[in-house]
């Protein structure tokens, strides 16, 4: 599933409504959300002429005289909406798609100070509110959360980026780090820049949907850049079997992979070998599952509040290796022909750099032959 997310700065011109069209056609988007429409109505012509297709959904909020206003389009043949709600300045649906249920909440935040405070407020009692599902926040949020987020800033984090910050932390979401720009808004002059649009995404979601990264994209009509949540889809082959150092310090663990080894048998045809990787597969589910069931031991022993209460500390660690794995995904190259981003392309380059890391360049060096050059004799050498 592909998501984006554009301020449009108003959705009625013919010249807005074919960049939007444009840029969701290029995206190959699911689902796109757009913020600062200043309609107040948006029915199945206008839906349908921003995505050119028959099957679209879409839920919106009209604008409040010539300001504001939320749109959420999203394909139906695969999305099933099963309600929306909304408040003063964000716009939701409760999606359900394979027997989950995702909350999908767009945003266009007020610019007081006063106005982010209430938005924010509100948008963690519906966060507590509809807890059988996962999350995902995004739009213009029009607040930054460091002051590395915005070019010709105050010194140091405003009040403002504090709250946002911990609005962020409060909300349970992950803001992971933006490429291909490092800014979603410019002014008119270009001078000033800020990131204040954002993807906020549950981290259950990021490993359920493979999501790796949010681009902002190139900047169009509008002075806000459209923002897009990356999902691997790539195919690199398969995963290297990754061990543990903690493993060796079970006494149990070596036996139980002896005797494991023991039942397989690399001998025979293509069913044999696939029951073979099917055991392997077995005998890892039943090797963590020994080690979560110490684990539950441990915490009933403790008896630790936060622990009871599903807050371990082991979270930060969770979180701390999918950030690395995050910042460790190669999604595109630059290449000397181009940004490359298929898996045979991004392979071959790297294989290219290192080539020529490793290889010494072949040119031609120069030769003394045919020319006469004066010696010493035998007798000289050896006085030498």
């Amino acid at each position: 599933m592909i998501v984006g997310s554009l301020n449009i700065r108003g959705e009625g011109s013919i010249l807005n409504r074919k960049c939007i069209s444009r840029i969701i056609r290029n995206g190959e988007a699911d689902q796109f959300s757009l913020q600062e429409t200043k309609l107040a109505v948006i029915d199945r012509v206008k839906a349908g002429n921003l995505w050119n297709q028959d099957s679209i959904g879409w839920s919106y909020s009209k604008a409040e005289g010539r300001s504001g206003g939320l749109e959420i389009l999203w394909k139906e043949h695969n999305t099933e909406v099963v309600l929306s709600f909304k408040g003063h300045g964000f716009l939701g649906v409760k999606v359900r798609r394979k027997d989950r249920y995702f909350y999908f909440v767009n945003i266009y935040s007020p610019c007081s100070l006063s106005g982010k405070k209430l938005l924010w407020k509100e948008l963690l009692i519906h966060r507590d509110k509809f807890s059988d599902g996962e999350w995902m926040m995004g739009g213009d949020f029009n607040a930054m959360k460091s002051d590395g987020e915005r070019k010709v800033s105050s010194n140091g984090w405003s009040a403002e980026s504090r709250l946002f910050a911990d609005f962020i932390e409060e909300s349970r979401l992950i803001d992971f780090p933006a490429s291909d720009n490092q800014f979603s808004w410019y002014s008119g002059d270009g001078k000033v820049m800020s990131r204040i649009d954002h993807f906020l995404v549950d981290d259950s979601l990021i490993d359920r949907w493979g999501i790796v990264d949010q681009r902002i994209g190139p900047r169009s009509i509008s002075d806000h850049c459209p923002v897009w949540i990356i999902i691997n889809k790539k195919n690199w082959g398969p995963e290297h079997f990754m061990v543990n150092n903690s493993w060796f310090k079970n006494k149990e663990f070596l036996p139980f992979v002896a005797s494991e080894w023991d039942k397989i048998r690399l001998e025979g045809e293509e069913d044999e070998l696939r029951d073979v990787v099917e055991l392997m597969s077995e005998a890892t589910r039943k090797m963590w599952l020994n080690l979560k069931i110490k684990e539950n031991m441990l915490l009933q022993k403790s008896r630790v509040k936060w622990d009871a209460d599903g807050d371990m500390n082991s979270r930060y660690f969770h979180c701390t290796m999918k950030a690395r794995r995050r910042g460790n995904f190669i999604n595109s190259i630059q290449s000397k022909n181009g940004v490359v981003e298929s898996v045979g392309e991004i392979q071959k380059e790297v294989m290219r750099h290192f080539a020529n890391k490793f290889s010494e360049p072949v040119f031609q060096r120069p030769s003394l032959e045919g020319i006469s050059l004066k010696a010493i004799s035998y007798r000289e050498k050896c006085t030498l």
